[in-house]
Order: C-alpha cells, then structure tokens, then sequence
C-alpha cells in the first residue's frame, strides 16, 4: 500500500518537523511507499490531496480539525476512492476524540498501522463537506475569532476563556429548521448539527453512530430564562444528549437532510471555521473510510 503524509509546516509553532523521520520510520513497517508532503496553505493543502487520491491508497493528514476538513474535502472532491489517516496536531482534536484516536503520535500511529476502518459519513452544505459540525449560537465564534498565537500558548483553555466572554452578551440567532414536515422556528441560543461525539473539546455522551446515515441536530431555544438555556447548554456538554432532551426549550433531531434559513447576519462555525450564509440546505452526503481506534 501506498501512503502520502501531508502537512502544515507551521502546525505546533513548526514542531511537527521534527516528528517527520520517526513518522516516516513507523509508517515504513506497513506501507510500501511513504511520502511526506508540507503544504503552503489551506487550498494548496486540499489540491495536494485530490491530486493524491490518484497515486496514492492513504492520505495522511497531520494537524487539527480544520487540516481535516481540508483533506478529507480534497479526497470527495476528486471522486477517486483513497482512505483517511489522522495524526492529530491540533488544539481541541475533535475528530479524533470520535474516531478513537491518541493524540500522542505512537497512539495515532499504531491506529493507522493496526488498520480498522470506519465509513465515516460526511455531511454536505452547497458544494463543501463537513466532518464533524455545523453551528451557530453561543460560544461558536470563539472557534474562528481565538488568535492562534494564544491557542499556542494556551492551548484549548484559550478557546474557553474566549468563550466565556461570550455568554455576557447573551445573543441569539433567530433561525427556522425545516426537517420533513416540521418547522423549528425560534430565537436558539445554539444551534448544531452534528456528525460527531465531541464538540469544543467536550465529548458528548449518547451520540448516534457516526455511520448511520444520520445527523443530530440540537437546537436550544432562548426562551423566557436566560439561565435555564446556559444549564441546557451546560447539561448537553456535561451530561450528554440523552438528559438536554428533558428541557422543554430543547429540540433533538435526527435525521438525514434539513435545511436552515438564517434570519440574521449572524456567522455559523463549518468545521470551526467561519461560514456566512441565509438559507442553506444541510444532508449528509457521501461517507469516507477512516482509520480509527477500535
């Protein structure tokens, strides 16, 4: 099997340099061909991938969530078939916390090497694949507005201290959610839809099969009680998504496909990164296979 690492230079304050030979090392033990790419920037990173999937069986992809995004979009994109490899170099590490997967390297790497793959559905907005979240409310921009000189000193704390500062402006989004026949129509203090069990670093408990064909969307409304929404949020984080579904001003989804109108100019987080949009329908779509820990 032929495998290619690609990776962000810059990624750890440029540590990962380091790490490269050790990788290589390792990854020789299973694969007959190991490259080792570094990209210059978001679009070269997701080119090198589709242009990989043609020469290659594993991309490997080496940084966080985001490096993620990038490559597994670069792989659908392409519509050649090549499996997804994660050594995990970012700061909250989403992914790989529903994937099973260390974050130390000789965890990731003894995943990738021991092989048990996962068809991990990816969901779909217009023409861009999401691997774990979309969302919008409370808390959400401090995924895209943290600095990243601060997520390097400070790590995930940095996005709950940014997050934090949020909760004293105490805003909502005035959304409506169709699904089917049913309309969620409100002002949410968050909204998401997942394909994930872990969000902001948290992971969250009774969450559906990453490879079910379904979504999970969580919508908590603003209601009366400012307070009783934040404890909604707390309890889903906490306590999972089995005991948010007690509160009355909570809604919980799943489904295949629904479609979002955005009655604001408020920013939506697609895979942590910024998202502008008024109206746009969400599905999932195409699913990838994935090295995980079993």
């Amino acid at each position: 099997m032929r495998l290619i690492l690609i990776y962000n230079p810059t990624t750890k304050n440029g540590k990962i340099k380091k790490y490269l030979p050790y990788i290589e090392k390792r990854f020789r033990q299973r694969f007959s061909v190991v490259d080792l790419v570094a990209s210059k920037d978001a679009n070269d990173m997701e080119n090198i991938a589709m242009n990989a999937t043609k020469d290659y069986d594993v991309i490997c992809v080496a940084g966080g969530d985001g490096s993620i995004h990038i490559v597994a979009n670069g792989i659908l994109k392409s519509g050649n078939k090549a499996k997804l490899a994660i050594l995990p170099f970012g700061t909250v590490n989403d992914v790989a916390k529903t994937l099973n997967i260390p974050t130390d390297i000789d965890g990731a790497i003894d995943v990738i090497l021991k092989g048990y793959e996962i068809n991990y559905d990816m969901l779909k907005v217009n023409d861009e694949y999401i691997t774990y979240s979309f969302a919008g409310g409370l808390f959400v921009t401090s995924s895209f507005m943290t600095k990243r000189t601060l997520k390097n000193i400070f790590g995930k704390l940095a996005y709950y201290l940014s997050g934090a500062a949020e909760v004293f402006t105490k805003k909502s989004i005035p959304l409506t959610i169709s699904v089917g026949d049913e309309r969620y129509h409100g002002k949410f203090l968050l909204a998401l839809c997942l394909n994930s069990h872990s969000v902001g670093g948290f992971k969250l408990k009774n969450m559906g099969s990453v490879s079910d064909g379904k979504m999970d969307i969580v919508l908590i409304e603003r209601g009366k009680s400012y307070l009783k929404a934040l404890l909604a949020i707390a309890t889903l984080f906490l306590k999972g998504i089995d005991k948010v579904k007690e509160y009355k001003n909570v809604k919980v989804i799943s489904c295949d496909q629904a479609y979002i109108e955005n009655h604001s100019n408020s920013s939506f987080a697609m895979d942590g990164e910024k998202y502008d949009f008024l109206q746009r329908e969400i599905k999932v779509s195409d699913s990838i296979p994935i090295f995980y820990g079993k």
